[in-house]
């Protein structure tokens, strides 16, 4: 893991140093969508990823509000007798993002709190508590790619046959792409 993040922070610093100004808009006021996938948290046991939709208020140059909301679906069809299961995975976000810097290649540190729900036979929820990290390279002043990992604090209600589970360490992780108005 520590290599492939070191590799991806090469290719994201060789990416911004051969860069044609691109610029961004990180400037007050603007507000961003953010589209990525997210694997459900750490401890659900499930690996079915959300569809993760994230808003973002630009409150100054440097500052963002993040919240978001996800929804996936789930199936599983174990081997007979046991019966197929179906259900519906939610999650929501919210937290805050500081910007190191406001050019084409803007690093960002960041806090959030996300709650998800795995639904089955079982519905599964979990909440998180995580510090990221992360870095933005915009294409053009209206969409850029971005990388984060996050690291944290989680606390999962496995439901009654399997009781509560905690977990601190990297807890989510991705590749998205944003879209600013």
């Amino acid at each position: 893991m520590k290599k492939l993040n070191l590799v991806m922070g090469a290719l994201m610093a060789v990416a911004s140093a051969n860069a044609v100004a691109a610029g961004n808009n990180l400037s007050m006021g603007t507000f961003g969508l953010n589209v990525s996938t997210q694997a459900p948290g750490a401890g659900l046991g499930q690996g079915n990823p959300n569809f993760l939709i994230t808003g973002k208020y630009v409150l100054q140059a440097d500052m963002a509000l993040l919240m978001g909301f996800g929804f996936g679906s789930n199936s599983a069809t174990p081997p007979a007798p046991a019966a197929s299961t179906s259900g519906t995975d939610i999650s929501f976000l919210i937290g805050a993002r500081k910007y190191f810097s406001a050019g084409d290649f803007s690093p960002f540190i960041g806090g959030r709190f996300d709650y998800i729900s795995v639904g089955g036979a079982t519905t599964v929820s979990a909440v998180t508590f995580a510090a990221e990290a992360g870095a933005e390279y915009f294409l053009n002043k209206r969409f850029s790619l971005e990388g984060s990992v996050g690291a944290g604090y989680s606390s999962a209600d496995l439901g009654a046959a399997k009781g509560k589970s905690s977990f601190f360490g990297t807890n989510n992780y991705g590749l998205s792409a944003n879209f600013y108005f």
